[in-house]
C-alpha cells in the first residue's frame, strides 16, 4: 500500500509554491489571483492526499477520467497512464509517450499489482463526475421516449 505524505508536509510544500508564485506581485496581487492561487493550493493538497486504490479503476471511471497515477511496491511511484477507447477496446500508454504508442490493456497482465488514483483529481471528483454522467444519460434516455 502506498504511503502518502502527511498533511503538514504537503501543506508546507504548497505554501512554498504559493509564496514563490506570489513573490513577483510584492503583496499587490488582485483578489482574482489570490482566489485562484488559494483554490489551486487546496486542490493540490487534496490531490496529494488522495489515496491509491488497488487494481485498475472501473472501466466507466477510466472512460470518464483518462489519466491515472499508479503506484506499485518496489517501482517508481507516480507513473501516469493515459487510457483510450478505440472501437470499443480499452488501450493505454504512459503519459509522456506519444499517442502512437497505445497498447491494448489486455497486453499488460499485471494491473492487479498496481494501485491507482486519479491524476489531477480526487476520488470524490471522479465519482461525482461519474454520477453526473449517469444522470445525464438517464435524462437523455427519458427525453428520447
Amino acid at each position: 500500500m502506498a504511503t502518502l505524505p502527511s498533511y503538514e508536509i504537503v501543506r508546507a510544500r504548497e505554501d512554498a509554491r504559493v509564496a514563490a508564485f506570489l513573490a513577483p506581485y510584492k503583496g499587490n496581487a488582485s483578489s482574482e489571483v489570490l482566489s485562484l492561487v488559494l483554490t489551486t493550493k487546496r486542490e493540490r493538497i487534496d490531490q496529494a492526499l488522495t489515496p491509491y486504490r488497488p487494481g485498475l479503476p472501473p472501466k466507466d471511471l477510466v472512460l470518464l477520467h483518462a489519466s491515472w497515477q499508479a503506484y506499485a511496491e518496489g517501482f517508481e511511484a507516480g507513473v501516469i497512464y493515459d487510457f483510450y477507447v478505440v472501437d470499443g477496446v480499452l488501450f493505454y500508454k504512459l503519459h509522456h509517450e506519444p499517442c502512437t504508442n497505445i497498447r491494448p490493456v489486455t497486453a499488460f497482465p499485471d494491473w492487479d499489482k498496481l494501485e491507482f488514483r486519479p491524476w489531477c483529481a480526487t476520488w470524490d471528483d471522479t465519482e461525482v463526475w461519474l454520477a453526473r454522467r449517469r444522470e445525464q444519460t438517464l435524462t437523455a434516455k427519458v427525453a428520447d421516449r
